[in-house]
């Protein structure tokens, strides 16, 4: 997993942002020293309730209707391809 599998995923929740409502994103890439890559991802959207942030890195957890998808992988593949690479999701 490398810098291009998060830029996927990246997109990825971005995508599903605009889905939940967000008109504006934004996306900041920021060179730290030592080696790290800082992204930032920010929306407009109707955000999270406390509920549903405790659960979004479980890949079974979805906020849509069931019928039509069972698993929300999005936040989960993005932590888990982070941490491959020494990083860390943080949400606020």
């Amino acid at each position: 997993m490398g810098l291009r599998t998060i830029a996927d995923h990246i997109m990825d929740i971005a995508q599903n942002a605009v889905k939940a409502g967000a008109k504006n994103i934004r996306i900041y890439i920021e060179e730290i020293p030592g080696k790290i890559l800082k992204f930032v991802v920010e929306d407009d959207g109707p955000g999270m309730d406390e509920g549903t942030l405790s659960k979004v890195f479980d890949p079974f957890f979805t906020t849509r209707d069931p019928k039509v998808r069972k698993v929300g992988l999005g936040l989960p593949f993005l932590k888990q391809s982070a941490e491959a690479t020494g990083g860390y999701v943080k949400l606020k």
